[in-house]
């Protein structure tokens, strides 16, 4: 009877494939090596392989991921000019960096302590920025009247308005009374007239681009607008200004130059007396131009001015104006970056009016107007011509001869 062979054991791929690559490939073992090859590989970079090392890869650099997104924050804030922005940023570059460091087995406490005060310190005046600006405000028909009409177009938020408001004094100017007159008013506050009108007048001359002409937008023909609800704002910018200019200067100097500017009570007061008696020796035509009646020292060293109004504006109806103190002024835009450049925005935007509103009348006037303007000036120079009499041609060829001949 014949013996059955025995069952062969089953063949080894890892040994088939590396035997296949060990002896000379035909056509046929070296497309089926190379197919085994790109499915090995296609397993081995499956979705759920590359996740989850993608995951453990997170999971061990979350780190620095966290510490490098914090700085780019903080970067980030240093480009943005609005102050919101700004410290939003800055307050989640000090968030991450206070976690990474809070997550570090050998760190100090210091490094998490002091960005947790950074990211506090900011999120403190994050909410009272949103407060000033999204802030409910509860406003009488009037007070929104001229919320809408003098503030509103220049970015003031119904919460700044409530603390102008708070700090404007409300006078009522009765008919043909002076809000302000030449050379006696000493211009130490802002005014803004929200109600009636007024005629502004210098040396007898009509000042449209300082007068107010009507209580209707729609009724002024004014190319500026009418500007001349604002009054003093062009004397407190340039105050600010030059005391600005003084503290940044102060700020520059060493130490014992900034002490030797300090000045004492007498020599203050003597700084005060002198520029008056210097102005009474003046010559008459040299105080019409001039808007400064004195220049005094303060206890800080710092030049102070107290000028006079050069023109006068008078009350042609019942007026109702808000009067602001320099100083209350300057203490309301110091409040926020945002009051600053608010406030700054409705006074240029004045100033600027008047001086578009005072180009278009100049450019109406007849030349015989603009002619009597520079004769009742003498503050310019003056031509005089005189006539010489000549003799004529023929005289002087025989006068010529008779002085040769002598």
């Amino acid at each position: 009877m014949a013996r059955l062979p025995a069952t062969a054991p089953a063949p080894n791929l890892s040994a088939l494939v590396v035997e296949a690559t060990s002896r000379p490939a035909t056509t046929k073992s070296q497309k089926m090596v190379n197919q085994a090859t790109t499915t090995a590989k296609a397993l081995q970079a499956s979705p759920d392989n590359a996740w989850s090392r993608f995951n453990d890869w997170i999971v061990t650099n979350w780190g620095t991921l966290l510490l490098n997104f914090g700085s780019l924050c903080t970067l980030a804030a240093f480009t943005r000019t609005d102050v919101l922005e700004l410290r939003s940023l800055s307050a989640t570059g000090s968030t991450c960096n206070a976690v990474y460091h809070a997550f570090q087995q050998s760190s100090n406490w210091w490094s998490v302590i002091w960005p947790g005060i950074f990211a506090s310190v900011n999120g403190y005046f994050i909410t009272k920025i949103l407060e000033e600006r999204n802030a409910t405000v509860h406003l009488s028909e009037q007070q929104e009247k001229i919320y809408v009409e003098y503030f509103m177009p220049h970015g003031i938020t119904p919460k700044q308005f409530e603390k102008v408001e708070a700090k404007a004094d409300v006078l009522r100017i009765p008919k043909d009374n002076f809000i302000i007159r030449k050379n006696v008013t000493t211009l130490k506050h802002v005014y803004l007239v929200v109600d009636g009108t007024t005629t502004a007048s210098i040396l007898g001359r009509h000042l449209s681009s300082h007068s107010v002409s009507s209580n209707h937008k729609k009724d002024i023909a004014k190319p500026g607008g009418d500007t001349g609800r604002w009054i003093g704002e062009m004397v407190f910018l340039d105050r600010m200004w030059e005391k600005e200019q003084e503290r940044a200067r102060r700020a520059s100097l060493p130490k014992t130059a900034t002490a030797s500017i300090q000045v004492d009570p007498e020599r203050q007061q003597e700084e005060q007396v002198t520029p008056s008696t210097k102005s009474e020796q003046q010559p008459a035509f040299a105080e019409a131009p001039t808007t400064k009646a004195s220049r005094i020292l303060n206890a800080g060293g710092e030049v102070e001015d107290s000028p006079t109004a050069i023109y006068s504006i008078v009350a042609t109806k019942d007026c109702v104006v808000w009067r602001w103190s320099f100083d209350d002024m300057e203490k309301l835009m110091s409040t926020s970056t945002d009051m600053r450049g608010a406030l700054t925005r409705a006074m240029t935007s004045a100033v600027v009016g008047k001086v578009v509103n005072m180009t278009f009348s100049r450019a109406k006037l007849p030349q015989w107007t603009a002619w009597l303007r520079d004769w009742n000036r003498d503050d310019g120079a003056q031509v005089q011509l005189k006539r010489i009499q000549t003799m004529p041609e023929e005289s002087r060829i025989v006068s010529k001869e008779t002085s040769e001949a002598s």
